[in-house]
């Protein structure tokens, strides 16, 4: 936390004033907005914002896309098919397809219990089957994830000066 509150403090000091902080780890989320909101706070020119839920909206349809049998749902979705296709998409050799397991813990509960209860893991690391993962899903999730960032940029950090969602009911791309 302390070196985050560096970066930001650093950050500001060089001339930034609209920061983003993407946090794809939900466990990360109060080391990140902890020092965030200090800084924030001591500097209340400096506009932070922080993108904790990084997952574009899961209709059914693209549930039917990505999970064709049964959507795990995202506490599940470690090692298993949306990081395994990104992987996929973006480096291929880095997935060990021979090892991948069609895992499921044994125990699954919405709460975290300390210490650890080795039941609500696998052996292969992975949630939920990552087995129907692949290059293309890990394609379509990034198109995803991107416009979905974007938005949030678009929305918080106009570039004509509008206050952020003022936009006349039209939205930027950055991609031209």
């Amino acid at each position: 936390m302390s070196v985050l509150e560096d970066v930001l403090s650093e950050l500001k000091r060089t001339g930034f004033r609209n920061i983003a902080l993407y946090n794809w780890h939900f466990e990360n989320a109060g080391f990140i907005y902890e020092p965030a909101y200090l800084v924030s706070e001591q500097n209340p020119e400096l506009k932070i914002v922080v993108i904790e839920d990084v997952f574009p909206e899961f209709t059914a349809e693209r549930r039917r896309v990505i999970w064709p049998d049964e959507f795990p749902g995202l506490a599940l979705e470690h090692a298993a098919v949306i990081e395994t296709s990104l992987w996929m998409h973006f480096d291929p050799t880095a997935v060990r397809t021979d090892r991948m397991a069609p895992d499921t813990p044994q125990r699954v509960v919405n709460h975290d219990v300390v210490p650890i209860d080795t039941r609500m893991s696998t052996a292969s690391g992975s949630l939920s089957s990552p087995v129907s993962a692949s290059a293309d899903k890990g394609r379509m999730l990034t198109e995803w994830l991107v416009e979905r960032v974007i938005g949030i940029l678009d929305e918080e950090f106009p570039l004509d000066g509008s206050a952020p969602g003022d936009r006349n009911g039209e939205r930027r791309s950055l991609r031209g």
